[in-house]
């Protein structure tokens, strides 16, 4: 298949439009590949945004990338994958110990003595 400038143009053009890839697909007449091809030669990208529900929180939120993101921030990931999260007694010890053990064996800074 041979690109010609009129294609290219609409190319850019559906890009601009935010077009998702199966979309520019279908109105180019073009495979996958290939549109995937002379978009790295052009050095195009596609920005189009999902608008998708925080599982955690419930918050709409714009993902602008290909990845299927779940939850709007770090903190709400973290805080999902806890919630369930079970810990034994053991576990709960080898936490506590290790966290002592860290604090404790840190050197303590010295304050400045203030000259008046």
């Amino acid at each position: 298949m041979k690109w010609n400038k009129i294609k290219i143009e609409k190319l850019e053009c559906l890009i601009n439009k935010n077009k998702r890839p199966d979309e520019i697909i279908k109105e180019l007449g073009v495979t996958k590949k290939a549109l995937s091809l002379k978009m790295n030669r052009l050095g195009l990208k596609i920005k189009y945004k999902n608008v998708i529900k925080c599982v955690n929180c419930g918050n709409e939120f714009e993902n602008y990338s290909n990845i299927n993101s779940k939850f709007c921030s770090n903190s709400c990931s973290a805080k999902h994958t806890n919630k369930n999260r079970k810990l034994t007694d053991e576990t709960k010890q080898k936490i506590k110990n290790s966290l002592m053990g860290f604090f404790n064996n840190k050197p303590k800074k010295e304050k400045p003595i203030k000259k008046m």
